[in-house]
């Protein structure tokens, strides 16, 4: 065999080592983002199962906001220091949030149809998997969105905050609209950006690492997917009379 033929076989080997690590990577990912939902609809239905917790949860209007705050507490947290934890903190952490959002969740199960949540679950699903697969198949840099997206999502926030005021109701509808727009598109952006936690981890020794890494990317993906469900809730399920 010629140098040149020793040289083609080394670099589809390291292609092929590659795309299988990638695919490694990605199925933890998803993986334990798929734990993290499971985490918050089961804690959201036995919380609406439970009048106690019911009780617990929206008897005090304080009791809300105390979740959230500890809710984004955890995302910051799990963001800036996911280097200086250990993976079962890191993993925990996940867990813990995606419960707590399932006590606050559970809201869902009182205000809509339990038809219409299972359908529009599984329409979320599918625009999740339909952006994150076009995600994925962006091989050009899209760094430069992220801004844009970040800028979107003030506003959005923005815009809900106003309406809790206003109340009024093709405001709320718009909004919606928007939201399952603009998460579809962070969600391919996300997915992206997977890629790119990937090649930086690719040829790290320390497996805890990489894992951790993981458990990041599933909480970003979590947040896009939950935001692409509420959304398209609000605007197309049907309500509890």
């Amino acid at each position: 065999m010629k140098i040149k033929d020793y040289k083609e076989v080394i670099i589809m080997y390291n292609e092929d080592v590659y795309v299988r690590s990638k695919v490694d990577f990605t199925s933890k990912v998803m993986s334990q983002m798929g734990i993290g939902l499971f985490i918050t609809f089961l804690a959201a239905y036995l919380t609406y199962s439970s009048e106690a917790m019911l009780s617990l949860v929206f008897g005090n209007p304080f009791m809300v906001f105390v979740i959230m705050a500890v809710e984004i507490a955890l995302v910051v947290y799990l963001s800036r220091r996911i280097d200086n934890m250990s993976l079962s903190e890191a993993r925990g952490g996940f867990y813990i949030y995606a419960a707590l959002n399932g006590l606050t969740l559970s809201s869902i199960f009182i205000a809509y149809e339990i038809s219409s949540i299972y359908i529009t679950f599984f329409i979320a699903a599918v625009m999740f998997m339909a952006s994150g697969l076009i995600g994925m198949s962006i091989k050009r840099d899209i760094s430069g969105l992220g801004q844009f997206f970040y800028m979107s999502l003030i506003g959005i926030i923005v815009m809900s905050i106003v309406n809790m005021f206003l109340r009024l109701p093709s405001v709320d509808i718009m909004i919606s609209a928007i939201g399952v727009v603009l998460f579809s598109g962070i969600t391919a952006y996300d997915m992206r950006k997977i890629k790119d936690i990937h090649y930086s981890v690719y040829n790290s020794v320390d497996v805890e690492a990489v894992s951790k890494y993981s458990i990041l990317g599933a909480l970003e993906l979590y947040l896009d997917f939950i935001n692409i469900f509420l959304y398209l809730l609000n605007l197309t399920g049907r309500r509890n009379k």
